[in-house]
């Protein structure tokens, strides 16, 4: 029921909106480490002073780039049309455009630029946390209450994914920047298992899933994009699918 730029707080009103019409026996809810606490952040308190560190200072924002978000988060359409083949093109171009992203074994990645998504050390980020916990509850809260079961997933960085794979490769910065990633992510998931664990609702880390694709040279990720591809989504699904049906 999601789109592209939803987060969990859209996620909490689908789920009262619209899911319980549906009478669905088992409700998935999949969270982003890249950047759901920062959509977190940015739609509760933040607003445009928390948008404004994420772009860099050699970076401009382009004129239609407020109706380009607007269609992404509204349009199915637009997002089908945009994530295919076609726009490769556009795509490489941005990528290429942004100072603080460097292509590294095929794939455009920053560990520093995302850092600033997922450091659960600064205030901002450590206060979207904390929400995002408030609003898993009352999810776990609702479903429970409607006789949903609830299945929680979490997916990682593309940074993290790749990083056992192109640590060779890195410059002694780029190495210490991925080091840092990882462990921010590593303490996130970490305590969404916590509260997993506290809410009594099966949680599935998909890092080794993703990570093993990789390993077998699988192309689960587009070539400048954060978010699994299709096959990436597919083997997402799997997991879930096998976990979900040995219960």
């Amino acid at each position: 029921m999601a789109l592209g730029g939803y987060g969990p707080l859209q996620y909490l009103h689908l789920l009262k909106a619209k899911a319980r019409s549906l009478k669905p026996r088992l409700v998935i809810c999949a969270i982003y480490v890249g950047n759901d606490l920062f959509d977190i952040y940015n739609r509760t308190k933040g607003g445009e002073r928390i948008a404004n560190i994420f772009v860099s200072e050699k970076e401009t924002i382009k004129p239609l780039r407020g109706l380009r978000d607007t269609l992404a988060h509204h349009s199915v359409l637009y997002r089908t049309i945009t994530q295919s083949p076609l726009f490769d093109f556009v795509r490489h171009n941005e990528a290429t455009a942004n100072p603080d992203r460097r292509r590294i074994g095929g794939h455009y990645l920053s560990a520093n630029r995302v850092m600033k998504f997922v450091d659960i050390d600064t205030p901002e980020i450590a206060q979207a946390y904390a929400r995002m916990e408030d609003i898993l509850t009352e999810m776990v809260s609702y479903s429970n209450k409607n006789g949903m079961a609830f299945v929680l997933t979490v997916i990682p960085t593309k940074e993290t994914v790749y990083f056992p794979h192109i640590k060779a490769g890195l410059t002694h910065t780029e190495l210490d920047d991925f080091q840092k990633l990882a462990h921010a992510e590593a303490k996130i998931r970490s305590g969404i298992s916590a509260l997993a664990s506290r809410l009594k609702i099966r949680s599935i880390d998909m890092l080794p899933v993703l990570r093993k694709a990789v390993a077998e040279g699988r192309p689960v990720y587009s070539f400048n994009d954060g978010h699994p591809n299709a096959l990436g989504y597919g083997l997402i699904a799997k997991a879930v699918f096998e976990q979900v049906g040995k219960h």
